[in-house]
């Protein structure tokens, strides 16, 4: 009886083990906040200014680009919003300090088409 006690709690730990090591989280998160560009007004936040934002409440920006919005219409017309987004790469242990900040997870973005944006170089 000791013996099976002993065999079924080593094929316990071993199953717990393994199956810890199958759910890991991806290291990395990509997340996006609106530019806030204002057509004929405003360009917007910068790159700069987006990642000054996430390291104020304590997120390291791994990496970061513009991006514009895809499956998105705007309306041409000044004062309107532009579709365009800027996005981070972040540890996905800091994405609930960015979404205090107000960014949200880019995977919110994916649709049948593909990401949902489209990545450019910021000027």
């Amino acid at each position: 009886m000791k013996n099976m006690t002993l065999k079924l709690a080593v094929l316990v730990g071993v199953v717990l083990g393994v199956s810890g090591c199958a759910i890991k989280q991806p290291q990395t998160t990509t997340v996006y906040i609106p530019k806030g560009a204002i057509q004929c007004e405003s360009e917007g936040m910068t790159l700069s200014d987006s990642t000054k934002r996430l390291a104020s409440v304590g997120v390291k920006s791994l990496s970061a680009q513009c991006g514009d919005l895809t499956g998105v219409m705007n309306a041409a017309v000044c004062g309107g919003e532009t579709g365009k987004i800027i996005v981070h790469s972040i540890a996905s242990k800091e994405v609930l300090l960015a979404a205090e900040a107000g960014y949200k997870n880019a995977n919110e973005l994916k649709s049948a088409d593909g990401l949902g944006y489209t990545m450019f170089d910021c000027d």
